[in-house]
């Protein structure tokens, strides 16, 4: 495949992923604020509000670089399938920590 074929497999690929990154990124976000605003309480809670800014305002520069620069390493690393059962296995146990993770400091701040 010559660099040509590349860039116009890349031009139709990109419409797509841009969809995908435009739709995850609020969604995650809503989600994540979510669990932390719900469980305190409170919209008062400014610890959770610097967390999200520091999550996500980063995150934003680096997925702008990767959609213009390298919009085929964002695809890869965009997908959340895993093949092998025992490593599904693991990522349920993982998902399920991670969103006690996130539920913990919300209950904190408001019975703590």
């Amino acid at each position: 495949m010559d660099s040509t074929e590349k860039v116009q497999e890349n031009n139709i690929k990109k419409p797509k992923l841009n969809k995908k990154v435009f739709l995850l990124i609020p969604l995650s976000f809503i989600l994540l604020a979510l669990m932390l605003f719900l469980p305190a309480g409170s919209l008062n809670y400014w610890q959770a509000r610097l967390f999200l800014a520091v999550l996500f305002i980063p995150f934003f520069f680096v997925l702008s670089y990767l959609l213009k620069h390298q919009p085929e390493l964002l695809e890869r690393r965009m997908r959340f399938k895993e093949k092998e059962v025992q490593q599904k296995k693991i990522i349920k146990i993982s998902n399920l920590f991670f969103f006690i993770g996130f539920l913990i400091p919300g209950f904190d701040y408001r019975f703590g």
